[in-house]
């Protein structure tokens, strides 16, 4: 016997909420940081590296969404360039910061 093994309606409710609940969060936390790095425009050091984390962050968000909606629509080639979008957008994040580490540990 399969303890696990659960029906559609409870798939449904135990982790499509899991998926769709982190992915809205993650819609609204990019949005906060750019709000931020435009209101704070000439304050804030390394803008771009806010702007690389808001699309970093919005990204993840929307693979948790797509997630959410493959159990419904079976979408996997977008959910594939989605994921591959994200992965571009992180390293290109992690480029970022280790190019402006020696800048920001000089900070005050």
């Amino acid at each position: 016997m399969v303890l696990w093994s659960l029906d559609g309606r409870a798939r449904l409710v135990t982790h499509r909420p899991d998926l769709a609940t982190p992915g809205v969060t993650y819609m609204a936390i990019p949005l906060v940081l750019i709000m931020f790095s435009f209101n704070r425009r000439n304050e804030i050091p390394f803008r771009n590296i806010y702007l690389l984390f808001a699309a970093f962050i919005l990204a993840c968000g929307t693979v948790h969404l797509v997630e959410a909606i493959i159990f419904w629509y079976p979408v996997y080639r977008l959910s594939g360039i989605i994921k591959l979008i994200t992965a571009v957008i992180s390293w290109g994040t992690v480029f970022a910061l280790f190019r402006v580490m020696p800048q920001a540990l000089e900070l005050p």
